[in-house]
């Protein structure tokens, strides 16, 4: 049995996950999905004041209080960036580390340096939203048609300074025994490709590419869940 922790990405919540962590607990694993502070249903407290750190408090809160030990942690897109700054201030409780199609800011960086494309849609949004951007339209991320209302009904705006702040690492993440990088490659244009080749030259990763849209949890939960029971 392996204790998984899920991190869901900007805009959406900890539903993402739901047929994964099905999957998952139906094989007898532990699974959490916290649900990032203004988003989901926790959407009543969104505000400026909402941004990376507070995500990353939310899921060490979680994890201590569900008891987590030589647990996987798991981020998807934006999420990659939140357990990125987990795992550098947990490594030593840490099975494994897998960033699902995400950002993976370098000490001092922002997701913000990474978005460059999206700038003038995020301060659109934000300007829209009192300082929350619109979430990117579901269509855009090759989501299965039959899931897409679905989706589209659950995402909220998220605070603009998630995306801005820069991340704190201190490069103890590294020690983390099993790292894994997958990228989502039948969507586009898409950031991550980069991000894996970088990855595939830095020791100490495993990379993936699999043609699939953005949402492999939501599109391929067998197959998803598959994999991370691997570690």
């Amino acid at each position: 049995m392996t204790a998984f922790a899920l991190v869901h990405g900007a805009w959406h919540g900890g539903w993402v996950w739901r047929r994964v962590a099905r999957i998952l607990r139906d094989a007898g694993h532990d699974v959490i999905t916290p649900t990032l502070t203004g988003c989901g249903e926790r959407v009543h407290l969104a505000g400026n004041h909402v941004n990376l750190s507070l995500h990353v408090t939310d899921v060490q809160n979680a994890i201590r209080w569900e008891d987590l030990e030589d647990y996987v942690l798991v981020g998807h897109s934006y999420g990659c960036a939140v357990v990125s700054a987990v795992a550098d201030r947990d490594a030593a409780q840490m099975r494994a580390l897998v960033c699902i199609d995400g950002f993976m800011p370098r000490d001092g960086e922002a997701v913000w340096d990474y978005t460059k494309p999206k700038h003038p849609y995020f301060v659109d949004g934000a300007g829209k939203n009192g300082g929350r951007t619109e979430p990117i339209p579901s269509e855009e991320f090759g989501i299965n048609p039959e899931d897409l209302d679905w989706v589209k009904s659950k995402v909220v705006p998220m605070s603009i300074a998630c995306f801005m702040e820069q991340i704190d690492l201190s490069g103890a993440l590294e020690n983390i025994p099993t790292k894994a990088y997958v990228h989502c490659s039948g969507w586009g244009p898409s950031p991550f490709g980069a991000i894996h080749d970088q990855l595939a030259e830095t020791p100490g990763w495993q990379v993936h590419r699999i043609e699939c849209g953005h949402h492999r949890m939501i599109d391929e939960p067998e197959t998803c869940a598959s994999f991370l029971a691997g570690f």
